[in-house]
């Protein structure tokens, strides 16, 4: 048994997948909010570490979206930024691309309200954010995240 403690961590922020994308998602609107030119310039990249493997996330494109609206036009936005990601496993070499939309301005500021994944050439999979399927279950509290921002 070997202590760890008082020991670096190998990697540093952010640690996992999901703070890895928050975090460039926030730093997109960010960017949108300085100068909505630079937008499609802004190309942030993080590592993350998922089942001890190191792996890069990186944003390979942005294209801005005057107006969006989701499948069978639930949700209508103005101003959307459509990002490409690719997440490169490190070690094994292999990648994934996937495309998220998310609004530059609004309640939904940040937050992604499409997701795009093709993972093999004969499947390919589109989440659309539906405020429908959302409510809260008996005896719980009704709880809101904002992608990007500080959770204290």
């Amino acid at each position: 048994q070997r202590d760890l403690s008082n020991r670096p961590p190998a990697y540093g922020e952010p640690y996992g997948f999901l703070t890895a994308l928050s975090r460039i998602l926030g730093q997109i609107v960010e960017a949108h909010e300085r100068s909505p030119k630079a937008l499609q310039r802004t190309q942030p990249s993080l590592v993350f570490v998922f089942n001890t493997k190191p792996y890069l996330l990186e944003v390979t494109g942005v294209r801005r979206m005057a107006s969006f609206q989701t499948r069978y036009g639930a949700l209508r936005f103005r101003d959307v930024a459509v990002v490409d990601f690719r997440c490169f496993n490190t070690v094994k070499r292999t990648r994934t691309d996937f495309t998220f939309w998310v609004p530059l301005s609004g309640d939904l500021k940040g937050m992604p309200v499409r997701i795009i994944l093709q993972p093999r050439w004969w499947l390919r999979l589109q989440l659309d954010l539906d405020p429908g399927a959302s409510r809260v279950l008996p005896g719980q509290a009704p709880t809101t995240a904002r992608i990007g921002s500080d959770p204290s």
